[in-house]
């Protein structure tokens, strides 16, 4: 079985490097599959851009700008627009490990008790392991751990969005993407798979062999992560409170303020400053309300970009 796979690779001021990401993704032994690309730059599209993607058969290749930034909003226009049966969503900085990273997360759905499929990521933050028990990213202190450079196969909590993949059908039944994850979008593959858990039985599997590398490239990209500290930190906060409330996990409220308060605590004493708990407890505060009114104020979330950046 071939099923027709989406690969959607979202963007994000990365011209310099989207042409390369398209060319490995081409270069893939399987042949049933189509490559888009939901760019939100929000600068003139060069004109080589234009002249690369507009070489393709849109069959094969298709390029689509969206007006409003934001990855989950990219990740939502990407499967309303693919025609696969199955996505498949990468980051515009990877690279294959080789042709048959597609072919080898299509495998997997061979199993209809597999919901999901959390590639393998090579990637300098993450040591390679062999032990599973590093992939589960289970809760430490009210946060999600894990490895995704783990070289065997094994069950997963969750999927990672720079290299995951589910079916279509799934995806749009349960909701797609969470637009309520703000900011930098942190978690919001977290929420994404424990939603997608609930919706449908089986089990998420983490496989060494649909492996690519990240290559980390530190400006643009759909995260934003040229921010300020801080301000993630922010984010971090906010999703994680937003997120226990949603999926009914109340206990993990004070453990994740307990474990972010320990955390704190020596960099506060060092500095001398203690403005950093009241964001904490500000950002906890803001994930409440995001629960109860379903979405912030834009107003907010400008005040806190001004004050944090």
């Amino acid at each position: 079985m071939n099923p027709f796979i989406s690969v959607i690779i979202p963007t994000y001021n990365r011209h310099h490097i989207l042409p390369d990401t398209v060319r490995y993704l081409l270069d893939q032994d399987y042949p049933n599959y189509e490559i888009i690309v939901v760019d939100q730059t929000d600068k003139v599209v060069p004109d080589d851009i234009k002249a690369f993607f507009s070489s393709f058969d849109n069959e094969m290749v298709r390029y689509i700008h969206v007006e409003e930034i934001g990855l989950i909003n990219a990740r939502n226009a990407g499967i309303k627009e693919a025609r696969g049966e199955i996505i498949l969503f990468v980051d515009d900085d990877i690279k294959p490990f080789d042709r048959f990273f597609v072919r080898n997360h299509a495998a997997n759905y061979l199993d209809p008790n597999v919901i999901g499929i959390a590639g393998r990521i090579d990637d300098p933050r993450y040591p390679m392991t062999r032990d599973p028990k590093q992939a589960l990213r289970k809760r430490q202190w009210g946060t999600f751990k894990g490895n995704k450079n783990v070289t065997v196969r094994t069950t997963a909590y969750i999927l990672h969005g720079g290299n995951m993949s589910f079916r279509r059908k799934d995806a749009i039944q349960c909701g797609l993407f969470d637009k309520n994850i703000i900011g930098n979008a942190i978690y919001e593959d977290t929420e994404f798979s424990l939603r997608l858990s609930k919706y449908r039985s089986g089990y998420f599997v983490l496989d060494p062999n649909a492996a690519v590398y990240h290559l980390a490239e530190p400006s643009g990209g759909c995260e934003n992560r040229a921010t300020s500290r801080r301000l993630l930190h922010f984010w971090h906060y906010l999703n994680m409170t937003y997120i226990s409330l949603k999926h009914r996990d109340i206990i993990n409220i004070p453990l994740f303020f307990i474990g972010r308060l320990l955390a704190l605590l020596p960099r506060a004493l060092k500095t001398n400053c203690l403005t950093q708990f009241y964001w904490l407890v500000y950002a906890m505060y803001l994930g409440v309300q995001t629960y109860r009114t379903g979405r912030l104020p834009n107003q907010v979330i400008a005040q806190i970009r001004d004050r944090l950046q």
